[in-house]
């Protein structure tokens, strides 16, 4: 028998999570509650709350570190281009304001 519950929250839709994991099973879920409120003519919440069955928590919450690995690595190796372009751009922009013939203090 199950003896956890654990609340499947809302992300974002159409967000980098998506691209990443891929399409997250909650659309799933929202879309079989809808058809089965339709079917046996029930009121749906506004916003449901739902809720995935596992037999032990602390096994589920392993399985979450690879996705939270991932995540961080992907995250990392984005930023390095980005902060490294902008770096870039700030030297050029930086030696295009210096006047000709200017010595800085610290050369004298």
């Amino acid at each position: 028998a199950a003896r956890a519950g654990l609340v499947m929250f809302n992300k974002p839709q159409d967000s980098i999570f998506d691209w990443i994991f891929g399409t997250p099973d909650l659309e799933y879920y929202r879309k079989a509650a809808t058809m089965s409120a339709a079917k046996y003519g029930i009121q749906l919440a506004e916003d449901p709350i739902f809720v995935t069955w596992a037999m032990n928590s602390d096994s589920v919450e392993h399985s979450l570190w690879p996705q939270a690995r991932n995540f961080w690595l992907l995250t990392s190796l984005m930023a390095l281009p980005i902060c490294a372009t902008a770096s870039a751009l700030a030297e050029v922009l930086s030696s295009l304001s210096v006047p000709k013939g200017y010595v800085p203090f610290f050369e004298k």
